[in-house]
């Protein structure tokens, strides 16, 4: 005997495990068991009246990994020819990266149109130092640090 799982005042569909003819169940395998914490706009310096910030992305409850661990640490330089930047347009990816075990930071600058150059430079530094300082809040490797962008 079947249940409904759906009662309406207009339709009772039974429950069914039947399949239509030609149609395959695929099981997957679950890839986004993963929790992200996410530190968003972390003031790491004030530039004049201009703060700038980074967010951050740290892996949590990702199988294998201890949760209690420490993380290697990827700081992302969005690319935008020193233009004003458009932070989030990668975080979808950099969340991947997260749940590969890796923490992501997403720096932002001063782009070039209120700051000449070396001064983008300047801050992606102030921004690693930023970290470093507070790897233990992060729980961030201080040893691991990549650059990208």
């Amino acid at each position: 005997m079947s249940k409904t799982l759906f009662t309406g005042n207009l339709f009772e569909f039974p429950a069914s495990r039947e399949l239509p003819e030609g149609v395959r169940e695929v099981r997957l395998k679950d890839t986004f068991g993963c929790h992200i914490e996410f530190f968003p706009q972390q003031e790491y310096i004030r530039r004049g009246e201009t703060p700038l910030h980074v967010s951050i992305l740290v892996p949590v409850q990702c199988a294998p990994y201890d949760p209690q661990e420490d993380y290697p640490l990827i700081v992302f330089v969005q690319g935008s020819g020193w233009q004003k930047q458009h932070l989030y347009q990668n975080l979808g990816d950099m969340v991947r990266i997260a749940e590969k075990g890796y923490a992501v930071a997403l720096v932002e600058y001063r782009h070039s149109g209120i700051a000449p150059i070396p001064a983008q430079a300047e801050d992606v530094k102030t921004a690693i130092r930023f970290l470093r300082k507070n790897a233990a809040k992060y729980r961030l490797k201080t040893e691991r640090i990549a650059l990208w962008g």
